[in-house]
């Protein structure tokens, strides 16, 4: 008999398509329930979100229609003591008694620019503020602006000019001067004598940027943050012709988002400051 050293091997096995077929039922019926699961969670999160920020909406209206209303309501008997301080000034003949009126009519101005700029605001965050876009020529809007400030400036030895290119902008003119008297008179007030304050347009990407420069005190680092939040003061200086509220930046920087624009702030303490905002570019109109 024949002695060999082969071996045979023989395979038994069977089919696994059966236990495949139930991995992949198993992963889709795992992969169901995490969707479901997680639209769910999206859901329930959402109603949630929904019932806690409800009560802090309406809270923010009843905020605003009372500022509101307020400022409205306190408008006219700041008129009627306005008013009567102006006649006991004329009338009196007492200089003790006059530099008492004319305190009382610094702070009744004061408290009528305050509630005209709570009144402006409230506006601003209600998006009910009448914003007439149009084409602003920005040569004769700076030499507007040059004029009325120079008496003023003249008085305080601050200078102030302009620079740059001569732009159409796309903005409400009566806004867009607001927003430079804001500027204006807040680089004034931080000024020194012999100081200056520049008017300096140029067009960007496709965008009109004005910025308003000054010789100033400058502003710390610290400050720079919260330099747009409301009531906000980098100085409690005040003067008797001015009593700073810490708004003057809030309503600058709502009336340039309000056309469109942004706004920033640059500044070194001991160097002046640098207020930057954009608006949209109007195109100029081409010869027939």
């Amino acid at each position: 008999m024949p002695v060999t050293n082969e071996v045979g091997i023989i395979q038994v096995g069977r089919s696994l398509k059966p236990q495949q077929a139930m991995m992949d039922e198993l992963l889709q019926g795992m992969i169901l329930i995490g969707v479901v699961s997680i639209l769910l969670l999206g859901l329930g999160s959402w109603f949630l979100a929904g019932r806690s920020i409800k009560p802090t909406q309406l809270a923010w209206e009843r905020q605003q229609t009372f500022v509101a209303n307020a400022s409205h309501e306190l408008r006219t008997p700041l008129t009627l003591i306005h008013a009567g301080v102006e006649v006991a000034q004329r009338q009196s003949t007492s200089e003790p008694q006059k530099q008492v009126l004319e305190d009382v009519l610094s702070d009744a101005n004061y408290m009528t620019k305050l509630i005209e700029n709570l009144l402006l605001l409230s506006r601003l965050d209600a998006h009910k503020l009448p914003i007439e876009i149009q084409p602003v020529l920005m040569p004769e809007l700076l030499d507007e602006l040059i004029r009325q400030n120079e008496r003023v400036l003249s008085s305080k030895e601050i200078a102030l000019s302009t620079e740059g290119d001569s732009l159409i902008v796309l903005a409400d003119p009566v806004r867009l001067k607001q927003i430079l008297l804001i500027l204006i008179d807040n680089a004034a007030r931080n000024n020194h004598s012999g100081g200056w304050i520049k008017i300096t347009t140029s067009s960007k990407l496709g965008k009109a940027e004005i910025e308003v420069s000054d010789s100033g005190d400058g502003i710390a680092p610290e400050h720079l943050a919260k330099i747009f939040d409301r009531f906000y003061k980098v100085t409690e200086k005040s003067t008797q012709d001015y009593h700073g509220s810490g708004l003057g930046l809030s309503i600058a920087q709502g009336l340039v988002q309000a056309q469109n624009g942004t706004i920033e702030v640059t500044s070194k303490l001991g160097e002046g400051t640098q207020v930057r905002f954009t608006l949209p570019l109007a195109k100029k109109p081409t010869l027939a």
